[in-house]
């Protein structure tokens, strides 16, 4: 995993720098397509470095300052491109995304050194490989319950991302600069969320936050399925970016914590696919009905599927 991250690193700086040089959009489109793919093995690799750097115990905190991180990242780096797309130079921004790409890939290196030094795992990893069979096929059990909510929040959100700008315009009469409210307020929650998943981690176990982020989310979207007014629709979207990423984070924890090592970074990868596969089923659906069904019904919907599979994980949880 951490040859292939870097070797892919390497392939798309080359890429990065022939975008600079030459003016064939083709360049462009490989640049789009490799600088999503490398950003999937980069949070891959991360999510399998935090099992080989700390113990079980401390996952959930781990993931939550990643995310943190990651968001301060979501919001300083449009600022600075939208800098250089004002001054129109491109080519600033191929300089300085490839100028990151290359720290990313010593970083890359200088963590898988850090793991080779770290070859005295702590003792809870040891025990795993003392657990009995039936602990091992609880596990699995666990992780399959783990997927489908993935599954079952992927197509759920993605309704909401599909019909939002539709409701928020239509529901509370704005126009687009309200919808760009609505969303920054979601932004501002994710980054909040990550903070409130390190605080609960101290107080409530992984499953608790689990199935209470998915019935916080479902609680918000029937709000804003009964409110008429935008400032109190700012807040409410606020919440759904909270329950947003702390979904993301403990399902992540959750699958870091049952996997055996050596299957982890398939299981991280298949949490990955079922939630974009789930979104794309979503997605075809929503096109398909949304000329007979109102964006309103869209979201009471998606809230009822979110309060439900949140009392399904908590009750469901053993």
């Amino acid at each position: 995993m951490f040859t292939f991250a870097m070797l892919s690193e390497l392939l798309l700086i080359s890429v990065m720098m022939l975008c600079g040089l030459l003016s064939y959009n083709i360049f462009i489109y490989i640049f789009a397509f490799m600088s999503f793919t490398v950003a999937i093995f980069i949070e891959l690799l991360l999510q399998i470095s935090i099992t080989q750097l700390t113990q079980e115990k401390h996952y959930l905190k781990m993931n939550s300052v990643m995310s943190l991180i990651e968001n301060i990242g979501v919001v300083s780096g449009p600022i600075l491109g939208g800098y250089f797309i004002y001054q129109n130079n491109v080519i600033g921004i191929l300089i300085i995304t490839t100028f990151l790409y290359t720290i990313i890939l010593f970083s890359a290196f200088f963590l898988q050194t850090s793991i080779n030094d770290n070859k005295d795992t702590p003792p809870d990893k040891d025990d795993k490989f003392l657990e009995s069979k039936a602990t091992k096929t609880a596990k699995k059990h666990r992780i399959k319950k783990i997927f489908y909510a993935v599954a079952l929040f992927g197509f759920a959100i993605s309704i909401i991302n599909t019909t939002q700008i539709a409701f928020v315009i239509g529901r509370y009469n704005t126009n687009e600069f309200g919808y760009g409210l609505t969303e920054s307020a979601w932004g501002m929650g994710m980054a909040i969320g990550a903070s409130v998943v390190f605080l609960l981690s101290k107080r409530l176990k992984p499953y608790s936050i689990f199935g209470g982020s998915y019935i916080l989310i479902g609680m918000a979207i029937l709000l804003l399925f009964m409110s008429h007014s935008l400032p109190f629709a700012l807040i409410l979207f606020l919440v759904i970016g909270i329950g947003n990423i702390m979904v993301a984070i403990v399902s992540t924890t959750l699958i870091q914590q049952m996997s055996p090592i050596r299957i982890l970074g398939k299981s991280l990868g298949m949490k990955t696919m079922i939630f974009q596969a789930s979104t794309l089923l979503s997605l075809t659906i929503v096109r398909f009905l949304d000329w007979i069904i109102s964006p309103l019904w869209f979201f009471a919907f998606a809230g009822i599927i979110f309060l439900l599979g949140g009392l399904s994980i908590l009750l469901l949880q053993k």
